[in-house]
């Protein structure tokens, strides 16, 4: 992708600095959470939804180390092929400054400065020999990384001989006997679901516990650590398992668009064919769905023509649509890294607007098919923190995923004890507009393109096919055609906080004694009780603005509708 200097690296959170410092400590030798020395391998652990893309994409990961060795680069190792290309819009939507390529199927960017590389691409001996100077190697859902090609990937690319490399991901849990220790030496920095929930990075959940009538799962046998899929497949069948999941997501999730996760792709289309029946608009993505038909799916349920998309070990790892709601988790299993992947589905906030027909999402919903298990110990809400292991998983039927842990945390601390327990924060703001939930002011013009209005520009959001967004900046003051876009092929929450950084940029050089900051949602001016004055109505009555003589607007009204009225004109409407 192009690289694009004139936008600056999205700024880190305090827990992504965190990581970012923590790992650079690990490679040169400094404090270290477990051991002494260097360690070259590292491992950062991160809920699904906290951004570990931001953290590897920012500067300040990578040049540090390639500076070491100039005209090296960074690669970032990824699961499979259909990852590759959502990975590299990630890391430019972050860093638009920097020439990301892909090292994947028909692409061989090699002389890009961050390449993205499929490991099953790259396992074939030829395409690694065409990639040279790799200074830095990033392992994305770094759990896989015990895989024989993953070991020889890293090995190729110098990973066991003193290359920095990290590996990030939402679990190191495997179900199978794959070691992780012996690929990763450290895990130096790992936060909990809570923490993000808290924060606001993601959304709280809540489980419902479906009892399937008939499922009876006792006597499946347990392959590489985790329930057979082709024998949980069997018993679903034998209970007749589709019908009763439809109906159960008709009646507890009808409101929600979701994603449904079942043993087997015969299953997966029973199940889309179950819901269809009754009503529920579904489609099927599998290994063998092409680029195209998936991008089709995927746009189709975006623009909420589809309720639920179905699958089978497709969409556990990589996939981002937040505004998803539901997750019906219709493949029992006793991993708790598999459980982690397919919850984290739904846990990232939904700033955009409600789609048409479902209700705004505010928090994601977790549909859990069991039955008679048996012996087996399924995976529960509760795998998801690391503070929850010993709850009842029935305790956690109906309520929220912050309450029992905030009632786990609780119960740990002695009375008396010094032990302080965090405040529970908000999670997402429940307001139904665009963007809501940030503190800076988007409006929208008349023919409906969001904006933020600074004292000298707007920045401004054009939707792109295929869900991508392309932000620009056009002078406050000017008329059509002088706008100038910035960056384009972004996701839409990275190109929102693109823009409110640099109109914060622009107002911070701007701002005067006397000048109001225009960005700022709560700056005090903007209060109901500050009516406007004279001279701004007289202003805004330039651009045929007025009020009826009986109704005196706040200053906060009577800007924004200037805003809108100069931001129609300037992009056309």
């Amino acid at each position: 992708m192009t690289a694009d200097a004139s936008l600056a690296p999205l700024s880190l959170r305090g827990y992504q600095r965190d990581a970012v410092d923590a790992c650079h400590r690990a490679w040169l030798g400094e404090q270290r959470g477990t051991g002494v020395g260097a360690a070259n391998r590292v491992a950062v652990v991160l809920p699904t939804g906290m951004g570990k893309t931001v953290i590897f994409a920012h500067p300040a990961f990578r040049r540090p180390i390639l500076e070491q060795r100039p005209g090296s680069r960074m690669l970032v190792l990824v699961h499979r092929d259909e990852l590759a290309e959502q990975a590299a819009a990630k890391l430019h939507s972050a860093d638009p400054g920097a020439r990301v390529g892909r090292v994947q199927a028909g692409h061989d960017d090699v002389d890009a400065d961050v390449i993205v590389g499929s490991v099953q691409t790259l396992a074939r001996p030829a395409r690694r020999e065409r990639l040279h100077d790799v200074g830095l190697i990033v392992v994305d859902e770094a759990h896989h990384a015990v895989a024989r090609t993953y070991v020889d990937v890293l090995r190729h690319f110098g990973a066991f001989d003193g290359v920095p490399t990290a590996g990030f991901s939402a679990t190191l849990e495997r179900s199978d006997d794959g070691k992780l220790g012996d690929v990763w030496q450290e895990v130096v920095i790992r936060r909990d679901v809570a923490d993000g929930i808290r924060g606001g990075h993601l959304v709280d959940v809540r489980g419902k516990r479906i009892q399937v009538a008939g499922l009876d799962l006792s006597k499946v046998r347990k392959i590489g650590g985790d329930l057979s899929e082709s024998g949980v497949a069997a018993a679903l069948d034998d209970a007749d398992a589709p019908e009763q999941v439809a109906a159960a997501y008709a009646e507890h999730a009808k409101d929600r668009q979701g994603v449904a996760f079942w043993p087997s792709v015969a299953t997966a289309h029973e199940g889309a064919a179950a819901m269809n029946t009754i009503g529920i608009p579904s489609a099927v993505v599998t290994g063998e769905t092409s680029v195209a038909e998936r991008a089709e799916i995927f746009e189709r349920l975006r623009r909420g023509e589809l309720q639920v998309v179905h699958n089978c070990m497709v969409l556990t790892e990589g996939w981002d649509c937040p505004q998803v709601s539901c997750a019906a988790i219709v493949r029992p299993t006793q991993s708790a890294a598999l459980y982690v992947q397919m919850v984290g589905r739904i846990m990232r906030p939904h700033s955009g607007m409600p789609v048409p027909g479902f209700a705004p999402k505010v928090d994601g919903l977790v549909l859990d098919f069991v039955g008679v298990a048996g012996r087996h110990r399924l995976a529960t809400l509760a795998d998801l923190s690391i503070t929850t292991k010993a709850v009842d998983p029935d305790s956690l039927d109906g309520r929220s995923l912050l309450d029992v842990i905030d009632d786990a945390e609780s119960d740990d601390a002695a009375p008396g004890s010094s032990q302080s327990i965090r405040p529970a924060g908000p999670t997402v703001a429940s307001d139904v507009e665009l963007f809501s939930d940030s503190s800076t002011v988007w409006l929208q013009t008349r023919r409906g393109t969001w904006f933020i209005p600074t004292r000298t520009h707007l920045l401004f959001l054009w939707p792109e096919p295929g869900g991508l967004w392309t932000l620009g900046q056009t002078p406050a003051d000017r008329g059509p055609g002088h706008a100038t876009p910035l960056a384009s092929g972004m996701l839409l929450d990275l190109a929102m906080r693109h823009a409110e950084q640099r109109a914060t940029a622009i107002e911070a050089k701007a701002r005067t004694a006397k000048g109001a900051v225009l960005t700022s949602r709560s700056a005090s001016w903007r209060a109901a009780r500050h009516q406007a004055s004279n001279a701004q109505l007289d202003y805004a009555a330039r651009f045929g603005l007025t009020w009826p003589p009986d109704q005196r607007p706040s200053k906060g009204e009577v800007s924004d509708a200037i805003s809108v009225a100069k931001a129609s004109w300037s992009l056309g409407g």
